[in-house]
Parts: C-alpha cells; sequence; structure tokens
C-alpha cells in the first residue's frame, strides 16, 4: 500500500501545480481532488510508531473495525471506509503515536544505559577476600543522566501507556541513589573504625563498640564478596532490603563513633596535652597502649620542643631516663620513672618529673652561678637553664644595686660594665669553634643578656634610685 500512496501523492501534486494531466491514469483523474484531501490522512495511517492500542483508538474513533491483513489493507480498502472524514481523530492519534515513539526511544535509552554498568570493585590493602568499591564517578554520571531523561518522560503528556514502566524506573533510580549514598557512607566509616579495632587494647577498652562494630564489619565483607562476584550496578544497589541494612549500620556505626568520641574525651580530660593531638593521632597511641615507646612520634606535638624520650637501649624497656629537645640536648628526668599503666598515666608522670627535675636542676644552677666562672656554668647547664637563671640573677643585680648602694646610679653603672664585659665574653665564644647546641645556647643568652642591658642603660638615663620608680 506505501508504493500505491506515494504513487498518488505524486500526482496529486502534478496536478496541484497544474501540470499536463495526460500521464495521470484515466480512471483517478476526477478523484483527484478528493484523494487530495485524503492524503494526510493516509499518510497518518503510514506512521511507522502506530501500535496496536493505537490501531485500537482508530477503530473507535471511525466506529469500525480495520482489518489489517494482507490483501485486504490497501488503499482503496481505507477509501471505502471514508477514513478522510475522521481526519483531525486520526492525526491526534497519528501525532501521540510519534510522540510515545520518542519516549520509547528515551526509555530505552535508560534501560540500554543501565545494562552494562557495573560497579569497580578493588582489593582493600592487598587483604585476599576484602574488598571496597572504588570509584563511582562513572556511575554517578550514568545515575544523572538517566534520571533527568525519566524525568523528562514522566513530564510528557503522551507518558500514559508506559507510565507504569517509567515509574518502575524512576522508583529503582531514586532506590539506587539513596542506597548508594549510604554504601558509601558505610564504606567511609568502615574503613575509618576497621584500623581502629584491628587493635587488641582497643578492642579490650570498648568491648560494646566493638562487638556492634564487628557485626557490620562481617555484613559489610560479605555484601562485597558479593559484589566482586558480581558487580552489576543496578542489581547490586537495588537488591531487596539492602538500603535498610545499610541505614541500620550506619545509624550503630554513627553512635559507635560518638562512643568513640567520648571515649577520647575522657582520655584528654586525664591528660589535657591529647587536646593537641588529632583523633587519628590519639587513637595510634591508644591502640599500642603495650608498646610505651610508639607515643615518640607524637610527643613533640605533647610537649613543646621535646623530640623524644630516653628509653635506653632496649626496645622494650619502660624504664625512662631522660628527655630530648628538637637540637638534641638530654636533659634527665631522675629515677624511677617508669611507662606503666595506661597511657596518659604515665605520660602525666613525665610531666610531673619534668616539671621535678628541670626545678632541681635551676636550683642547683643557682647555686652554682655564683661559685663557677660564667662561660664554664653556661657550658654545663641546659639551655632553658642558663636562661632562666640569668634573668634571675639579672633582677637580683638590679634589686642590689638600687637597695644597697650608696649611689644607686653609680651602682647600675657598675652593673652595666659587667653586662658589657659578660657579653664580651659570650661574643668571643660564639665567633669561635663551638659545638652546635652550644652555639645555640650562647646566641639565646646574648639575646636576652642585650635586653637586659638596654633595660639598665635605661635606668641609669632616667637616674632610677628606687625599685619602685615607674621606669
Amino acid at each position: 500500500m506505501q508504493a500505491t500512496v506515494s504513487k498518488y501523492v505524486k500526482v496529486v501534486n502534478q496536478c496541484d501545480k497544474g501540470l499536463p494531466t495526460n500521464t495521470v491514469l484515466p480512471l483517478l483523474a476526477d478523484k483527484v481532488t478528493t484523494f487530495k484531501g485524503m492524503t494526510p490522512v493516509v499518510v497518518a495511517l503510514r506512521n511507522e510508531s502506530l501500535k496496536e492500542h493505537h490501531w485500537e483508538q482508530i477503530q473507535e474513533a471511525i466506529h469500525t473495525e480495520i482489518d489489517r491483513s494482507e490483501g485486504v489493507f490497501s488503499l482503496g480498502y481505507l477509501l471505502g471506509l471514508r477514513v478522510d472524514e475522521y481526519r483531525e481523530e486520526i492525526e491526534t492519534v497519528s501525532t501521540a503515536a510519534t510522540q510515545e515513539g520518542v519516549l520509547e526511544e528515551m526509555l530505552a535509552k535508560v534501560e540500554n544505559a543501565w545494562k552494562p554498568l557495573e560497579f569497580g570493585v578493588n582489593m582493600y590493602k592487598e587483604q585476599k577476600d576484602i574488598f571496597i568499591l572504588g570509584g563511582v564517578d562513572d556511575v554517578m554520571a550514568v545515575l544523572e543522566e538517566t534520571q533527568v531523561l525519566v524525568q523528562t518522560i514522566l513530564g510528557s503528556r503522551f507518558v500514559g501507556p508506559m507510565q507504569k514502566r517509567v515509574d518502575a524506573w524512576e522508583k529503582n533510580l531514586r532506590l539506587f541513589s539513596e542506597t548508594l549514598d549510604e554504601w558509601l557512607a558505610l564504606q567511609r566509616s568502615w574503613m575509618y573504625l576497621e584500623s581502629i579495632f584491628k587493635a587488641a587494647d582497643i578492642q579490650r577498652q570498648l568491648p560494646n563498640e566493638y562487638k556492634i562494630f564487628d557485626k557490620i564489619d562481617k555484613m559489610w565483607k560479605d555484601l562485597m564478596r558479593k559484589c566482586n562476584a558480581d558487580p552489576t550496578a543496578l542489581k547490586q544497589a537495588t537488591a531487596p532490603k539492602l538500603k535498610e541494612n545499610l541505614e541500620k549500620a550506619n545509624a550503630d556505626l554513627d553512635r559507635v563513633q560518638k562512643n568513640l568520641e567520648d571515649y577520647l574525651e575522657t582520655k584528654r580530660n586525664a591528660f589535657p596535652r591529647f587536646f593537641f593531638l588529632s583523633n587519628d593521632e590519639l587513637l595510634e597511641i591508644l591502640a599500642e597502649a603495650r608498646n610505651p615507646q610508639a607515643v615518640q612520634p607524637h610527643l613533640i606535638k605533647c610537649f613543646d620542643n621535646i623530640k623524644k624520650l630516653d628509653f635506653g637501649d632496649s626496645p622494650t624497656s619502660i624504664d625512662i631516663f631522660a628527655m630530648y629537645s628538637g637540637e638534641g640536648e638530654k636533659v634527665g628526668l631522675g629515677k624511677n620513672l617508669k611507662a606503666r599503666g595506661n597511657v596518659e598515666s604515665w605520660l602525666g608522670a613525665v610531666e610531673d618529673h619534668m616539671f621535678k627535675s628541670l626545678r632541681e636542676l635551676t636550683k642547683q644552677a643557682v647555686t652554682e652561678y655564683e661559685e663557677q666562672e660564667r662561660l664554664f656554668w653556661i657550658k654545663n647547664h641546659a639551655a632553658q637553664i642558663v636562661i632562666t637563671v640569668a634573668a634571675i640573677y639579672w633582677v637580683k643585680e638590679v634589686e642590689v644595686r638600687l637597695t644597697t648602694a650608696e649611689d644607686k646610679v653609680a651602682g647600675l653603672e657598675e652593673f652595666y660594665h659587667l653586662q658589657v664585659r659578660d657579653l664580651n665574653q659570650s661574643a668571643l665564644q660564639v665567633g669561635g669553634e663551638l659545638p652546635k647546641l652550644e652555639r645555640k645556647t650562647f646566641c639565646a643568652l646574648i639575646t636576652g643578656d642585650v635586653h637586659n642591658r638596654d633595660i639598665v642603660t635605661t635606668m641609669i638615663d632616667d637616674k632610677v634610685d628606687t625599685v619602685n620608680s615607674f621606669t
């Protein structure tokens, strides 16, 4: 029938242009005008997008059943049915069929996009039979694109015949999106907590939290093994009850993490210097509670410029003998200091010994300051003690001259010359050969001595003669 229609459409066009009609079949010449009016109807009926339900609508519109069997369904047959009288109704159905065809193509694009799509599954930390999701950027791109297509289809007034299929896709894609969000959230929490709870000390200190995590850990590993065996993205992420299970697991791990935060808070309250550490750093220490020397890399954050503790030569020693600064300066911490018990407890003991040791060493340095030659004294004490005791004696010397000397200003001038002498001696030391650590001590001391000399100079210029002077 299509060939016949094409032939007669050509004829109609010829007649319409006023061309000679001697080539027109004589039997149709008088029917050209009638056929011209019927052409749009025939074209509409030739629409390849027409499906069975469209033909049912057409039959209902023309109030006649159409026999579309071969040998019957012809142009003449349609002329006999007078279909031209129902042109508007037939064209409406044909237009709807065309639009539905466009929507079908869009829906097919959605279906074809998801058929080959798979999750990338990676081995976790080279551990056999333990997996995690790899990058999901490609999956997210397809998800966003197909969600837009589905919403476009749903927004069309021609969606009717495929409404159920499109609704099912819309529901599946929404479920996929929500499930994937929960899946990735659980993966992040699991990866964070897995490294924490594999430590026996943490398991022992947080038994209830570990029990919850262990249950989720088994569920996670089982889920990822299934995904590794069949990584089909849509199938895995829309599995029955998966979203609910992931939501529950995330809620449980949120509770575990909150309890973990509370646990770390108690440790920080017990030893406030732990506030200088991040959660990961503190957990690293707590996870190695039975290995005291594991705290070494984090000491410098807890104690300003304390690089490490001296545990002696044995790698398993719990005896602590001294502390080292970042510059390598060693200061003893007294006797009977041991890394025993909870980390926060023995670190608190280390802090106490630091204060006690520095207090005793400072007392000793104060006593020796007047007994020893100054340069010898400087070289035989820790830098912090040298600077502290030098400041103590500067204050003492100033006050003595302002309270006991008959001529206060002359007393300050005498002290000024002593300061200049000491500065010159220190400068000569710095200009010569010195060990690196002693050079740093002298440089720090010179800085303080210059400042103190300038203060004395100001007091002399202002003729200060009493400790109660405003200057």
